[in-house]
């Protein structure tokens, strides 16, 4: 679980990202979302975690990626060759 200095970076990287820099703009988005601070922190908290796992698993996620990508060329592969010739 990402500790509170984690989660911190994320909402300001997250604000940042969409120009919510200052409080005002910032709470004028959240309510327009229809978001409190609280789920707002809550969603930062799973973002925060999603990165932290994907750090972490970076390079298995990558090997088996590589094994899913050839797998789906080799079954296209082999569906077009069981396509009759036109």
């Amino acid at each position: 679980m990402p500790d509170a200095g984690q989660i911190q970076a994320q909402s300001e990287a997250f604000c940042h990202e969409l120009g919510l820099d200052e409080p005002a703009a910032f709470n004028a988005w959240l309510a327009a979302a229809g978001l409190t601070i609280e789920s707002f922190g809550l969603a930062m908290a799973d973002f925060a975690a999603v990165l932290a796992v994907e750090r972490q698993q970076a390079d298995a996620l990558a090997d088996r990626l590589r094994i899913h990508q050839r797998l789906s060329a080799a079954r296209e592969r082999h569906l077009n060759d069981l396509k009759p010739d036109e």
